[in-house]
């Protein structure tokens, strides 16, 4: 008489368990992956629309172009987003942006691409709002800066990456050249 095996042995069961497992590891490792390059484009993307949003700010001052209101400027230099400038070149309760001289309006430029509206130590929905460490730099390609240099929007900011000591973390920029 012949014994016929019917079902599965616990062997079987448990190398089967164990290929499932290595599969569910890689599929969790993949979307690890996956969100940490979202966070990544995103950053991109943030970076990407502040340095344009303040070159469109730029070009829209020539008069500051031309006096070099802009030149040197670093986001690093406001370290407190509640103290807005004066005058706060909005209408929103502030004053009529047509009164505000060409340096004034650029003053108000970069606390806007810095902080956002302000109103809060780390601003809203600026630089130092939306990016970590994030930064803006405005650097006058001549020295000493004139009428027709050509600027330099540098946003940066500090991603996290994996090594294999532990994390490492790298500062990533865009830049953004304003011609005259």
């Amino acid at each position: 008489m012949k014994n016929v095996q019917s079902g599965i042995t616990l062997l079987e069961s448990l190398v089967a368990l164990l290929v499932l497992s290595i599969g569910l590891l890689g599929t969790a490792h993949l979307m690890a992956t996956g969100m940490k390059q979202t966070n990544g484009s995103f950053a991109r993307t943030q970076a990407t629309y502040i340095a344009e949003n303040l070159a469109e700010r730029m070009r829209a001052n020539p008069q500051a172009i031309t006096d070099t209101d802009y030149a040197g400027f670093d986001s690093n230099t406001i370290a407190n987003c509640t103290a807005r400038p004066v005058p706060y070149c909005e209408r929103i309760g502030g004053v009529n942006p047509a009164s505000c001289t060409a340096a004034q309006l650029a003053t108000f430029d970069e606390f806007q691409a810095t902080c956002g509206t302000g109103g809060s130590t780390n601003g809203n929905n600026g630089v130092k709002d939306l990016l970590p460490a994030g930064r803006i730099e405005i650097i006058c390609t001549d020295a000493p800066c004139t009428a027709d240099s050509t600027y330099t929007i540098r946003v940066s900011w500090n991603e996290t990456e994996k090594n294999g000591a532990g994390d490492l973390t790298k500062t990533k920029s865009v830049q953004h050249k304003i011609l005259p």
